[in-house]
């Protein structure tokens, strides 16, 4: 059983059956003692330092990643809720002005632009309230059409983030839940209705995980320090293709968001990389493609879906075309490669 089934049906399930509506700390730009769950220190400190806007960044859904930060502070915002769950230990967090001491079996809920500690910050803004003590978070993020979970432990000040339990859900019903909790919890909260929506949510993740309906692993934000420079054309358009992938991406589309004419990117593109748009962007799927292929479990269909194009039955057609083999066949291929390998190293 993995990690994230054995905490849905060992810790969170029995959790919101006990009432998890009363443990939801909704986070607002003005907080008060009484609005928090019994248990949970809150204190007020003044964000420090000036809100700077940043572009692009965007993650599946067209959702960005980070819309503004404060770096003096750590802080960022975002344009998308999250919902994060203190799994093991007691940590302290900073949301907005305030910092929230929260326990095991606490849920976080974080709306849209609303600061959070930044990814690069994250180990040093957030400690757990026992000295030298780990915790473990489930973090949970919602997007326009998809829905992030992943695990993060720290201990000793660094944090830890399980790629194995790092998973993009797309059904339909799951994303729906998610949002009406959301916007219910943001709102008028009503406990009882919070209760029922946060069971069902919880209940169809499970249903999820267990029949093995989702993509791993799911968006991995680039860390902080991470920075392409403005002259980097090559570096700028493969971050953005990236981040887009499983989208439809039109030169006019990308040569818009990399803040040019459609003729400038054409003759930029043809220039730097010997390639036209589309030629690049079907080359750079087929090279993720083939990694999912190598490296992972997923359908054919799934990596179909995962890098863009519309249907396996094109995909298929098209990697034949561009690879002399079918995906079916490449994988066998590599399986073939690695179990050779290992064999020879016996040996």
């Amino acid at each position: 059983m993995q990690p994230l089934q054995q905490i849905l049906q060992r810790k969170l399930i029995p959790w919101v059956k006990g009432g998890a509506a009363q443990r939801i700390i909704v986070a607002r730009k003005r907080m008060s003692l009484a609005a928090v769950p019994s248990g949970v220190e809150l204190t007020y400190r003044k964000l420090e330092g000036k809100r700077v806007i940043t572009k692009g960044g965007r993650l599946y859904g067209n959702t960005r990643r980070i819309s503004a930060k404060w770096a003096e502070a750590g802080m960022h915002e975002a344009e998308n809720a999250r919902l994060v769950c203190v799994i093991d230990g007691t940590i302290n967090f900073q949301v907005g002005n305030y910092l929230l001491g929260c326990n095991e079996g606490d849920f976080i809920l974080i709306p849209p632009r609303l600061p959070y500690p930044g990814d690069k910050y994250l180990p040093r803004l957030l400690n757990s309230r026992i000295p030298n003590h780990p915790f473990v978070l489930l973090w949970m993020l919602q997007y326009r059409r998809g829905f992030h979970c992943y695990i993060s432990r720290y201990e000793n000040g660094k944090r830890y983030i399980d790629t194995m339990e790092n998973r993009l859900f797309l059904d339909g019903k799951i994303i729906e839940l998610f949002h009406l909790l959301i916007e219910e919890a943001t709102g008028e909260k009503n406990d009882l209705l919070c209760d029922g929506l946060l069971l069902a949510f919880v209940v169809a993740l499970q249903r999820e995980v267990e029949a093995m309906r989702y993509l791993h692993p799911g968006p991995v934000a680039e860390s902080d320090e991470v920075s392409i420079a403005k002259n980097d054309f090559t570096g700028q358009l493969e971050d953005y293709i990236k981040q887009h992938l499983n989208q439809p991406l039109t030169s006019e589309l990308v040569a818009r968001e990399l803040y040019m004419s459609r003729a400038q990117f054409v003759r930029r593109i043809r220039q730097e990389t010997g390639h036209t748009f589309v030629e690049f962007l079907n080359t750079y799927r087929i090279q993720q493609a083939k990694t999912l292929l190598g490296e992972s479990e997923w359908t054919v269909r799934a990596i179909a879906r995962y890098v863009g194009f519309k249907s396996s039955t094109y995909f298929h057609a098209f990697f034949l075309r561009q690879e002399g083999c079918t995906p079916g066949e490449f994988r066998l291929k590599i399986q073939r490669q690695l179990h050779n390998s290992k064999n020879e190293a016996i040996k």
